[in-house]
This record gives structure tokens, C-alpha cells and sequence, in this order.
């Protein structure tokens, strides 16, 4: 049996201004009331790097550490605010998360919670955004896949 106390679910919150954030703080307040907030390393990544300077090995040690990496922001301009795409582009690096030698997050579960600016009626064929909420979402479902990790249907 795994140990219940384990920290082995990493959640990277990524929202510019969090104080302003209805969405994405009230998810972060449920998670740090939640009876299993213990088992959770939260990452508030405009908080930790302000400056944009991401320690990329102590990013990796949290991403070694856990069973399931969950991205927690809103959708900006149809993908990720820019530190998390920064994040995105500098830790999960060639030859540790992927490519020859690259298997740090082989069989992890990738989980994607997001807000959007609208509701589900703005993201069909139809609607406001002219598509389905998941073709906006292949890039976390294809970078997910070639770090070998397992894409979950993700939350929105």
C-alpha cells in the first residue's frame, strides 16, 4: 500500500494575477483546505518566479517526486499564460523527460484544469471561439504524449 502520506500529486498553478482570479483561486483555496492537501506539493509558479527564472533542477525534483502533475491556470489567448509556457519549454528537457534517455516522467498522469472567459456554448463549431474546446487543447495532449506521460481528460 502506498504511503498515504506521500506528496505525490504536484499541482503548477500558473495565473499572472491571482488576486484578481476568481476560477483559479477559489481552486486553489479547495485545495489547500482539502483533507488531502498533504499528499499535494503546490507550486505557484508566478509567485516562485517572479522574475522568470526558473530553477529548473528543483522543478525536476518535484516532477520526479510525483505520481500526477496537474497544470492549474486559465486559458490565455487559446493556450497557457507565458511563465507556464516558459516552464513548459525549460524543465521537461531533452534526454531527462523525453528523446534518448528521457523517461524522468515515463507513466506519470498528466491532468489539465483550466478556465476560460467563456462558457461551453463559445467553444463550438458555432459558437464564439469557432471550435471545440479540445482542439485548443492538443499541444498539453501531444507534449504530454511525448514525455511519455498519460493524458487525462482534462477539467474545464
Amino acid at each position: 500500500m502506498p504511503d498515504s502520506t506521500a506528496r505525490d500529486i504536484l499541482v503548477l498553478a500558473a495565473h499572472p494575477d491571482l488576486a484578481r482570479s476568481h476560477a483559479t483561486r477559489t481552486m486553489l483555496d479547495a485545495l489547500r483546505a482539502s483533507p488531502a492537501a498533504d499528499r499535494v506539493e503546490l507550486r505557484d509558479l508566478y509567485r516562485l518566479y517572479p522574475d522568470f527564472h526558473i530553477h529548473i533542477e528543483t522543478e525536476q525534483r518535484a516532477l520526479a517526486a510525483a505520481r500526477l502533475v496537474v497544470m492549474l491556470h486559465p486559458i490565455y489567448w487559446y493556450s497557457m499564460p507565458a511563465l507556464q509556457k516558459l516552464w513548459l519549454d525549460e524543465v521537461p528537457r531533452l534526454g531527462w523527460a523525453y528523446g534518448p534517455g528521457g523517461t524522468a516522467l515515463h507513466g506519470k498522469d498528466f491532468w489539465l484544469v483550466a478556465s476560460t472567459g467563456g462558457g461551453a456554448e463559445a467553444y463550438a463549431p458555432g459558437g464564439h471561439n469557432h471550435h471545440a474546446i479540445e482542439e485548443f487543447l492538443l499541444p498539453y495532449q501531444q507534449s504530454a504524449r511525448t514525455c511519455g506521460m498519460n493524458y487525462l481528460p482534462p477539467q474545464i
